[in-house]
């Protein structure tokens, strides 16, 4: 417990941004149960969601959160990213995190997902289409 104190301390997004720090955060996510003290860990990741979207560590956390959190904290995800999704879908970094969503959300979350997607303005639905 005292390794989530310090990354509170710290700042858990900064730690999220951090080469080795994105790993530790990725560690716990895995390893550790859902907790109180780990809701104080996660509450300002989710609040920057986007931005560590499109981060080049911070994406890797995102992700870990995505495949390793329970079903309310991936649809709490989603729901803070939904509307950046089509972007999202396009950047080198997000996408991962866009794939990871739609692998490891709920029925109900991936079916937000895929009308977000489809419905978007832009980004074109043909662009879509042909990026990775």
């Amino acid at each position: 417990h005292r390794v989530v104190q310090l990354i509170i301390e710290e700042g858990p997004v900064e730690v999220a941004q951090h080469m080795f720090g994105c790993r530790v955060l990725e560690r716990l996510f895995k390893h550790t149960p859902a907790s109180s003290f780990m809701i104080d860990l996660i509450g300002p990741l989710l609040c920057e969601s986007v931005m560590l979207s499109k981060h080049k560590y911070g994406n890797y956390v995102m992700q870990k959160l995505l495949e390793h959190g329970s079903c309310g904290l991936r649809s709490g995800i989603v729901r803070s990213l939904l509307s950046d999704f089509p972007e999202m879908a396009l950047h080198r970094m997000a996408s991962n995190v866009v794939q990871n969503a739609v692998r490891y959300c709920n029925s109900e979350d991936q079916w937000a997902i895929a009308c977000t997607l489809l419905s978007a303005q832009s980004p074109p639905l043909e662009e879509l289409a042909v990026h990775k």
